[in-house]
């Protein structure tokens, strides 16, 4: 093996470096320098006398990494004869170099030809292709951040437990700032950039600061994009995220690296420090530590070590001791460093708390017009609840019909009334002809008109001193989605609901809202795709919720869904919440059943989840 460095100013390191080399009997080096004006030229030949090494320094003008690295390759082959070559740094320390020596050994024989070298700071996990067979066409490019390009079926790893350790001095630090200002003036000289030019430029000026002009050229980089799953692109919007002082745009762009490489834990984990809420803070961690530490470029190492002490913090605030226990166990087994910096005892010994004997009742609110296709499959659904029904009370308004419903209902109400532990019912129609609208024509009128019989609704609900659940009579729930959503403890939960309509327009609908406008309505974003593809699953705090939705009878008294706004009542509902610190969640843990747009029966019937609810 041949060791290959680069150098300028090095004096104080260089020994410390090669020292591993030289007590492993390694005795050929080949050192560049570019322009030293310490004494390091002269330690290196005086340690090069002093243990008889066959050892060449040369003193040669810096152009850029890429061309002096070639240089040396090119120089180094004339003047040795050895099998591979290794190119390291000058603070940089290698740890088990025995362990490389015989690696590299079983490798003759083998068709790999470069290997990848992990490279460690306090905080940042690289690996690098430093390692390559004299054979190979070895050529590094980019005249920054230089890299060797090589065909996948001809690259490996060296095993783990072989690295560099990089521990950057303040001297060391000054001279990379004193190189990245250089390698900012070669990349603007440069008339034809590439992507991976662009990129760099980028990231050169976010490490010395430079925060204006590595989010422009950050967002340029981004915008040339051509594969999905581009690591500069993911390390782009990383960036980004580091450089924004809003949080609502940090977590967008943490979202957007995330979906870039879905792969790489660090977004998430980002995300989770930003989230005041508990329960949404949790999601983000139970996806964060589902994901193995990749082998790949900029990984924080650190992050898939100290999750685990923040997912056990977390559950312990959520009092989830069980879950508090198997991350701790789950910590231990995999050997996490930082898992014994918790205090265990606070939770092993919690005993699972008494429950005491349930006696709350919920109202279910059914809000029915122009419902016949729907209302038997929604009513069979109601009835599957596992929520007792002796602890269920009905509140039952339905008006201005055109078709069946109150038939239904009134037949249904006479079917099912012992069950229940009450049941309010209201056929009246109202003054205002909204019988005269059709089903999803929304205005001004019928919005008053809901808004109010909603709201008549909750105060029964909390006259009867009840918690409460509505749900719109084309959605179709699960038997166990009302006691599910009771046992959340969430002062305003829905369950997640999909449409998966054949119907493109609302393939992606659901019972909420990820993010919205200035007026309370939709607005699109990922964390929308990455809650109802449950890419992150859990109790996720969301602006709004609709449809369905559980509220808990003590914020009942400040719910109103009519604000003299004219907006949707579901918008003016969410708003109000909002306005009382009252959070909404949706509950992606599963999904609780779906939503239909059908027209008609058949429509109805021909919904490719038809049979799971009708089955029931």
């Amino acid at each position: 093996m041949l060791p290959i460095l680069i150098v300028k100013n090095e004096q104080e390191n260089i020994r410390q470096t090669l020292m591993p080399f030289i007590l492993e009997n390694v005795k050929d080096f080949f050192i560049l320098d570019t322009g030293s004006t310490d004494n390091t030229v002269n330690t290196i030949k005086n340690i090069y006398q002093e243990f008889n090494l066959n050892g060449i320094v040369l003193q040669e003008e810096f152009i850029d990494f890429s061309s002096s690295r070639n240089r040396c390759i090119e120089l180094a082959k004339e003047h040795f004869k050895s099998d591979y070559i290794l190119f390291l740094d000058a603070e940089w320390y290698i740890h088990n170099l025995k362990g490389l020596l015989e690696f590299c050994e079983k490798q003759l024989t083998s068709s790999k030809e470069f290997f990848f070298i992990k490279i460690l700071t306090n905080k940042i996990k690289n690996y690098n292709l430093r390692l390559f067979k004299t054979s190979a066409n070895a050529k590094f490019e980019n005249i920054v951040h230089e890299n060797i390009i090589a065909p996948k079926k001809l690259k490996d790893f060296v095993p783990e437990d072989i690295y560099f350790y990089w521990n950057p001095t303040e001297k060391g630090t000054d001279k990379s700032k004193e190189r990245w200002k250089l390698d900012i003036k070669k990349l603007n000289e440069k008339k034809e950039k590439t992507r991976t030019d662009i990129f760099n430029l980028a990231r050169t000026y976010f490490l010395i600061e430079e925060y204006t002009l590595a989010k422009y050229t950050l967002k340029d980089r981004i915008s040339l994009k051509k594969i999905h799953g581009e690591e500069e692109v993911y390390y782009s919007y990383y960036l980004l995220a580091k450089i924004s002082k809003d949080n609502h745009e940090k977590i967008e762009y943490y979202l957007n690296a995330f979906n870039q490489l879905p792969t790489r834990a660090e977004p998430l984990f980002q995300i989770s420090l930003l989230l005041e809420d508990l329960n949404t803070k949790y999601a983000f961690l139970k996806k964060t530590i589902s994901l193995k530490e990749p082998k790949s470029l900029f990984v924080n190492f650190n992050i898939y070590n100290h999750v685990y002490n923040l997912i056990i913090d977390t559950c312990y605030q959520l009092k989830k001791y069980d879950e508090c226990n198997y991350y701790y166990q789950k910590g231990l087994e995999l050997k996490i460093k930082t898992i014994n910096l918790i205090d265990k005892n606070k939770f092993l010994d919690i005993s699972k708390n008494i429950q005491e004997k349930n006696t709350d009742i919920i109202t279910i609110a059914i809000l029915a017009k122009n419902k016949e296709i729907f209302l038997p499959n929604f009513l069979k659904c109601l009835e599957s609840q596992t929520w007792p029904k002796e602890k269920t009370n009905l509140y039952i308004r339905s008006n201005n019909n055109t078709d069946g419903t109150i038939k239904i209902l009134k037949d249904w109400v006479l079917l099912n009334k012992h069950r229940y532990n009450e049941i309010f019912e209201d056929y009246s129609d109202v003054s205002e002809k909204v019988e005269e609208y059709q089903e999803h024509e929304w205005n001004k009128i019928r919005f008053k008109v809901l808004g109010k019989i909603r709201n008549d609704s909750i105060k029964w609900s909390l006259q009867k001193n009840s918690h409460y659940f509505v749900l719109d009579c084309d959605n179709f729930i699960f038997p166990e989605t009302i006691s599910e959503m009771y046992k959340s403890n969430c002062p305003i939960v829905a369950p997640f609901l999909k449409c998966d309509s054949k119907n493109k327009e609302y393939s992606n609908y659901s019972n909420y809202h990820a993010c919205i406008n200035n007026n309370g309505y939709y607005k699109k974003c990922l964390l929308y795709y990455f809650i109802f593809n449950s890419v992150i699953q859990g109790l996720i705090d969301v602006p709004v919720v609709h449809c369905g939705y559980f509220i808990r009878k003590e914020y009942l008294n400040l719910i109103n869904y009519d604000d003299l706004s004219e907006r949707y009542e579901y918008v003016i509902f969410s708003d109000v919440c909002r306005k009382e610190g009252i959070k909404q969640y949706l509950d992606n843990r599963k999904i609780y059943g779906y939503i239909s747009f059908a027209r008609n029966r058949e429509e109805f019937e021909n919904e490719e989840w038809f049979e799971k609810i009708n089955c029931i």
